[in-house]
C-alpha cells in the first residue's frame, strides 16, 4: 500500500498570548487511512510582538508535551516552529492542541499551525 504525506490545517488566524493568558485549545481532525506508526511534524508561526524574559510556551497534543518555547532576554521576534511528534501521540479522528504559555512578561501571537502526518492509500 502506497504512503504518502498529507496535512491538517489546525488553525488559520491567530491567537495573543501572554503570561495571563489560559491556555489556548485547537481542534484538528486526521484522516481515517493517517499512519499513526510514523512520525507527524506541527508547524506554528510564532510572532513574539513584546520583549519578553523568562517567558515559554508548551504545545500539547492529545496531552502529551511535544515542545516547550523557551524565549529568554529577546527582543521582538517573528519565526516559524517545526517540530517532530513522536508516533503514537496523533489519533485518527479528532485531536487537540494545547498551548500553555508560562511565566515572563512577553506577548506572543500564535498563528498559519498546521500538522504533517502519513497517509496510506
Amino acid at each position: 500500500m502506497p504512503r504518502i504525506a498529507d496535512y491538517s490545517i489546525i488553525s488559520d488566524g491567530g491567537v495573543f498570548l501572554n503570561e495571563n493568558s489560559d491556555v489556548h485549545t485547537d481542534e484538528f481532525s486526521l484522516n481515517p487511512d493517517a499512519h499513526l506508526g510514523s512520525h507527524g511534524v506541527l508547524v506554528a508561526r510564532v510572532h513574539f510582538t513584546k520583549p519578553s524574559t523568562n517567558f515559554e510556551l508548551k504545545f500539547r497534543i492529545n496531552g502529551k508535551q511535544v515542545f516547550t518555547f523557551p524565549h529568554e532576554d529577546t527582543p521582538e521576534a517573528v519565526m516559524t516552529i517545526h517540530e517532530v511528534v513522536q508516533p503514537g501521540i496523533l489519533k485518527k479522528g479528532r485531536n487537540q492542541l494545547l498551548i500553555d504559555p508560562k511565566g515572563g512578561d512577553g506577548r506572543v501571537f500564535v498563528s498559519d499551525m498546521y500538522i504533517m502526518f502519513q497517509r496510506d492509500i
